[in-house]
């Protein structure tokens, strides 16, 4: 009976081990997997342009990061600002509350320049709830590189082509005057 009553008291001894130790395990947990969950929520997946238009239904209301080309010229609205930016022949316009944000870029691309190339991290709308339409609402940019001033070149065969064209069409001209002043009309 001794032998019983011993091996009852070492059962629930062991079983109130158990109790407190996932009395203690079970916050630890419960906290590690809130941290975890909060620093998942806070990444943000760099993506390209390209895949975001392709996939809008992948990265509505998620948070992106991606690179391009400052296109066109700021739009300033009510509270923020709106500028437009390229990558690879993909645009999307991108909304900052902030318009300091947009004091860094310089240069906007254009036919006679290319745009600063700036990494914009902000989230993603399919369809904003704010403007009805696609866009990103960005709240960090940073400048990759700068814009540069495009200088135009046209080769030099280019140049000879046009001009001998040129002579040939004013050669022409001045035939069809002397022909249509001496040629009598018959």
């Amino acid at each position: 009976m001794n032998l019983i009553l011993r091996s009852q008291k070492s059962e629930v001894r062991s079983q109130k081990e158990i109790c407190l130790l996932f009395s203690v395990i079970c916050p630890l947990l419960s906290f590690w997997f809130l941290v975890l969950g909060i620093c998942i929520s806070s990444y943000s997946q760099e993506v390209l342009i390209e895949e975001i238009l392709k996939n809008p239904y992948l990265y509505h209301t998620k948070k992106v990061t991606f690179i391009g080309e400052v296109v066109g010229e700021p739009l300033k609205e009510n509270e923020g600002i709106w500028i437009n930016v390229s990558y690879e022949g993909f645009n999307i316009g991108v909304y900052f509350d902030n318009p300091s944000l947009v004091k860094n870029i310089e240069r906007f691309g254009s036919y006679g320049a290319k745009g600063d190339t700036v990494k914009i991290e902000g989230f993603f709308y399919d369809s904003c709830p704010l403007h009805f339409e696609r866009d990103i609402h960005a709240h960090n940019l940073e400048i990759v590189t700068r814009g540069f001033p495009l200088k135009e070149s046209v080769s030099f065969k280019k140049e000879i082509t046009s001009f001998i064209l040129a002579i040939i069409c004013l050669i022409l001209a001045f035939v069809y005057l002397i022909k249509l002043r001496y040629v009598s009309k018959d």
